[in-house]
Formats: C-alpha cells, sequence, structure tokens
C-alpha cells in the first residue's frame, strides 16, 4: 500500500512514493489525488464546485470557503477558494516535503567540471580534483603515504570549499599533520592558513 498525506486538514494521495521519487522526472511525479475525508476517507467537494446564491461582494470578501464530504457530511474551513487552488497548493506541498528527502545535489549554476591533477614518487602520492559536492563546488586534496597494504588511514583528504570559503579535513581518514606542517589555501575574499599546534603563527 501507498502512502496517505495531510494537507490543509485533509488527506491526500499521490501516484508516486518518496522512494520513487526521481528528481530527474519532478514534472511527472506528485499528482494531486484528493481531497479525502478524515472521517470516512470518501472524495470530498468544495463548495465552489455547487452554484451559490451569494452576491459578488460577499464572494469577494470570503476569507473561508467550506470542503465537505457529502458521505458523512464532515466540513472542513480552507482558505483557498476553488479545489483547484487548493490541489495546487497540495501538490506544491508534497513536492517540498520530497524535495527535502534527497541526500545528492546538483547544482545547475555551476558550469560542468569534473578536474583531475595527480603526481607521486616512490614513497608519496597526491591527487587534486575539483568537483560539486551538495552544490557547492569543492576541491578535495588526496595525500598519502605508498603502503603494499593502502587503508584510509594511510592517506589525507583535505576538502576546499570554494564557495564557502571553508578548508575541512576527514576525520575518517589520516590526520593531516602525521603528513604536513602547514596547509594553505588563499580564496577571494580570505586566506585559509592551518598550521601545527605550537607553530609561531595561528591558524
Amino acid at each position: 500500500m501507498g502512502k496517505k498525506y495531510i494537507f490543509d486538514k485533509l488527506e491526500w494521495l499521490f501516484d508516486c512514493s518518496e522512494r520513487n521519487f526521481d528528481i530527474e522526472h519532478l514534472q511527472y511525479f506528485g499528482h494531486a489525488n484528493g481531497p479525502f475525508c478524515p472521517r470516512c476517507h470518501k472524495l470530498m467537494s468544495h463548495e465552489s464546485e455547487f452554484p451559490s446564491d451569494d452576491s459578488f461582494e460577499v464572494k469577494k470578501t470570503k476569507k473561508e470557503y467550506d470542503v465537505f464530504c457529502q458521505s458523512c457530511d464532515l466540513r472542513v474551513k480552507t482558505k483557498f477558494e476553488n479545489i483547484n487552488s487548493l490541489k495546487y497548493e497540495a501538490h506544491s506541498a508534497y513536492h517540498a516535503k520530497a524535495l527535502g528527502l534527497i541526500d545528492e545535489v546538483i547544482s545547475l549554476d555551476l558550469p560542468p567540471t569534473k578536474l583531475k591533477v595527480a603526481d607521486s614518487d616512490e614513497n608519496y602520492f597526491m591527487r587534486v580534483e575539483l568537483t560539486q559536492k551538495e552544490g557547492r563546488l569543492v576541491g578535495v586534496v588526496y595525500i598519502g603515504e605508498k603502503l603494499k597494504k593502502q587503508t584510509s588511514k594511510d592517506k589525507v583528504q583535505i576538502f576546499v570549499d570554494i564557495d564557502q570559503q571553508q578548508v575541512r579535513f576527514d576525520a575518517n581518514n589520516k590526520n593531516p599533520w602525521l603528513l604536513l606542517s602547514k596547509f594553505e589555501c588563499e580564496f577571494k575574499n580570505v586566506t585559509s592558513k592551518v598550521k601545527l599546534k605550537g607553530d609561531d603563527e595561528n591558524s
């Protein structure tokens, strides 16, 4: 069975679930089916679907509308003046929720970028990559010792977040200071210098 959703105190169904949600097909997913009655779960109606004797001025100043179940007579107040605007907002709320559940972020504002530079000698290796991470332009620096049995603890991984102008290390890899005495990045507005504790110059 799928999932039901609550929006504006009413029940809704969508023609796909979050586990099948694909950002590449966003325009095809999430059609709002409803509203359904939260008491008997049958399809409800909006008062705008039926003729009214209210004058134009009364309709113009009205701030609440009835959504009602013709089966069990439940009435729910809504601020949306017709069924289409109610469905549209439910549809938008579903997409907002689904987008929030997606882990991978790809920025279309950044030009396609995937640069790699590598060098090594008989004892050490180094690789620098420029790529996207969570929708931001990030440089990744790998430095490590050449060992017969290589593990994640044998290399340093440094993230240079160009958009946020920050330098970070991966705690799951080797401590940078076991290989490096200084790491410096110069950004557009700031220079980040990181040194070993005890050096004369502050980090």
